[in-house]
């Protein structure tokens, strides 16, 4: 038995739990965890926070004064970024994207977790990641820059006829119930719509113009086309005015961002604290050794997640069968293994009856 506890070594394996346990445990508001540092999006929907990121982010909670931990930032950041593209492609997104959007987001001074100032753009054609300053984010930088000094619209006595799609909810007698229809209607809207954006630093003004090509067929476009065409002049005018940075070829300023989703189920501890106990099983060489071990690992195993539990033990059960069918072949004799065999009841192991039904309770408990 000596050999066997030298083997297992079960001070070591719970010393090793310990450590995982504090090292999950200890990080701070300002210190990423092993849990966002190991994230894995396609379960978690959240990129790890590698260290070529972790000063952004850092900058981002300093900038803004975020009181939540740098784990929270960076998921949140996360749900912004990927809002709109599948779990499995975020991994394949180029970090120098990820980049770009949060210097965007830095040096125009907008707050990534504001759902309404800056969002992302996905160009799935190509896989790119790119920043979109929505229309509320060029409302607060003209308002964060002490140069402003005002700004005015100047539309066109001209009109256009320009048709839209616009759906409409009808009744189906037939049916019983509303149906969506598209129909299309004839709106008149200016031939042109400028804005002039003053600074204080400046003798000229910028300009910003939109036209009837600008509009968009669906959407704010096909209800209220003189407002967005007036929202159009404007970001264009703030991009010149300001020097702004970003990507806008999907310039639509209506665009607003998705709600933040505050939780973040990981298993990287559990992952690490199964991985552990897995090792110290496949150091087991008789049914003594695992009931040593689950005697002594007995409250971690039973606070596992289910998934990771039921592998333990039932990889404990198969090694348990093993280590029955070896002790017989060695201790009985021809006749006595026939005699076994025939009466069909082999006797209840240690294993099972000091914790195979702990497990099991364990986990349908869970």
């Amino acid at each position: 038995m000596e050999n066997t506890a030298e083997a297992l070594d079960l001070e070591q394996i719970n010393s090793q739990i310990s450590h995982i346990r504090s090292n999950m445990a200890k990080a701070s508001n300002d210190t990423p965890s092993e849990a966002i540092k190991f994230a894995n999006p396609e379960k978690d929907g959240c990129l790890p926070l590698l260290p070529r990121f972790t000063p952004y982010v850092e900058q981002i909670k300093k900038q803004f004064n975020k009181k939540i931990s740098i784990d929270d930032v960076w998921f949140a950041m996360n749900q912004k970024m990927f809002r709109d593209i599948k779990r499995n492609l975020i991994k394949s997104i180029s970090h120098s994207d990820i980049i770009s959007y949060l210097e965007v987001c830095l040096s125009n001074n907008l707050d990534p977790l504001c759902g309404d100032t800056i969002a992302t753009y996905y160009d799935a054609k190509n896989n790119v990641l790119k920043a979109q300053i929505l229309l509320q984010g060029y409302y607060v930088i003209y308002a964060n820059n002490t140069n402003s000094d005002g700004f005015e619209f100047t539309i066109s006595d001209n009109i256009v006829k320009k048709e839209v799609q616009i759906n409409r909810w009808e009744f189906n007698q037939q049916l019983g119930r509303n149906e969506k229809k598209t129909i299309t209607v004839i709106k008149e809207v200016p031939a042109r719509v400028e804005c002039r954006i003053y600074r204080k630093d400046t003798s000229h003004p910028a300009v910003g113009y939109a036209f009837p090509s600008d509009m968009g067929t669906t959407g704010a476009w096909t209800e209220h086309p003189e407002q967005m065409m007036c929202n159009r002049a404007f970001t264009r005018a703030m991009r010149v005015a300001y020097s702004i940075r970003g990507d806008f070829e999907d310039d639509v300023p209506e665009i607003t961002g998705s709600p933040i989703n505050p939780a973040m189920q990981m298993n990287i501890e559990s992952q690490k604290i199964y991985d552990v106990l897995n090792d110290a099983l496949d150091k087991c060489h008789c049914t003594h050794d695992m009931k040593l071990l689950i005697d002594s690992a007995r409250n971690e195993i039973n606070h596992l997640p289910e998934e990771f539990r039921t592998r333990f033990v039932k990889k404990a059960n198969e090694l348990n069968e093993l280590f029955k069918k070896q002790a017989a072949n060695e201790q009985m004799s021809p006749s006595d293994n026939e005699k076994e065999q025939n009466s069909g009841n082999a006797p209840a192991n240690d294993y099972e009856n000091a914790t195979g039904s702990n497990a099991e309770q364990a986990m349908k408990s869970a």
